[in-house]
């Protein structure tokens, strides 16, 4: 009787070892995460143009995330902002606005400005500060396709947005949705922590928040800088991004 022998390397027995190991920890943090949103109650926060870090970081924790579909438009948010790690550092984007009284104008009626060529700029600025990411090439792409769509209202675009980084991210779960507006204290009746206008432009920073931390495209030259919007970990550790935040939620 003739044995044969599989000859593996201890480099290509490491390597397997290590691919199986990730593999069952994603196991178990999403087991987790599917426990955990039948016990925790959840936040609301308003519709972010590509989220900053924190908010995607505490959907993943397990909690219950709903949207604010019936507010009114308030300036210097991340409604239409989003912030980039560039190679001069910290990189803010906004998406203008259609000129007018869109500060506590109803969100569904805040319409996107075409005046200028924002959706090239965007693109090229997003070009900058990640085309030499690990995953730029996987992303982009599908990026740019938004930008060029000439989506009418902020709201349509934000929700396309969110979409876009939920599947990214292998997000199949999507955020509850509000049908009517309620009070801070009407959510906080039923548990529902009330967010909106908490993740602020100027303020996020100063908030009592966990940073997730990784490895960042400029980090060597600016330092680490943290609640950037997703985007962020989503070019530098593409399909590792997920397990990333959940493990850090």
């Amino acid at each position: 009787m003739t044995l044969f022998f599989l000859q593996i390397d201890s480099n290509s027995l490491f390597s397997i070892a290590q691919s199986l190991l990730n593999s069952c920890n994603m196991l178990i943090a999403l087991l987790n995460n599917s426990i955990g949103r039948l016990y925790m109650k959840g936040f609301i926060t308003e519709l972010h143009t590509f989220p900053p870090i924190p908010i995607i970081q505490r959907y993943l924790s397990g909690e219950k995330w709903i949207l604010e579909m019936n507010e009114t438009y308030n300036k210097g948010s991340f409604r239409n902002r989003y912030h980039l790690s560039g190679p001069q550092g910290l990189t803010p984007l906004s998406i203008p606005l259609k000129k007018g009284k869109n500060n506590q104008q109803p969100i569904a009626e805040v319409e996107i400005s075409y005046d200028e060529d924002w959706p090239r700029r965007h693109s090229k600025t997003i070009q900058s500060c990640y085309g030499k990411s690990p995953f730029f090439e996987e992303y982009f792409t599908d990026l740019k396709s938004l930008f060029f769509k000439d989506v009418q209202y902020l709201k349509e675009f934000n929700i396309s947005a969110l979409k876009l980084v939920l599947a990214f991210l292998g997000i199949q779960e999507w955020p509850q949705l509000s049908t009517c507006y309620l009070s801070k204290i009407d959510y906080e009746k039923t548990g529902i922590v009330d967010c909106r206008d908490f993740y602020r432009p100027k303020t996020i920073d100063q908030l009592p928040i966990k940073n997730c931390l990784y490895n960042q495209v400029f980090e060597p030259a600016n330092g680490f800088i943290s609640n950037l919007s997703v985007l962020d970990i989503i070019f530098c550790l593409g399909p590792e991004a997920r397990l990333k935040l959940v493990r850090e939620g």
